[in-house]
């Protein structure tokens, strides 16, 4: 059994985390495309447009601001870089786009 500290020196010495292998989306664990499509999901197993916002939008939100924390807002503009595609519902896909304008525009990025 190892010690804690030869746990420490052995996490520490060990190569980082590929995040661009783990990810479809690059070094993102999530998109708004990715939500988006989750919430297209949701919506066909009649989930309500709550849980879908909740979620997708508020997700996307959380995913912006922990992106722009660790990494800068470079990687914040990831998040929103591939446009959803619909989800069946307009009131979704109108959040996620007004998200998008708003963050890019309090921001300094270009939204898709």
């Amino acid at each position: 059994m190892l010690s804690v500290r030869e746990l420490i020196e052995k996490a520490q010495s060990a190569p980082g985390v590929d995040w661009r292998a783990l990810s479809s989306d690059g070094p993102l664990r999530h998109t708004a495309r990715s939500n988006a499509r989750e919430c297209a999901r949701m919506l066909l197993e009649d989930d309500s447009l709550a849980a879908c916002w909740r979620f997708g939008v508020l997700q996307a939100l959380d995913d912006y601001t922990s992106a722009v924390r660790r990494r800068g807002l470079d990687l914040g503009a990831m998040v929103f870089a591939r446009e959803p595609e619909p989800t069946g519902s307009h009131e979704i896909d109108a959040a996620f786009a007004a998200l998008a304008d708003h963050l890019s525009e309090r921001d300094g990025w270009t939204a898709p």
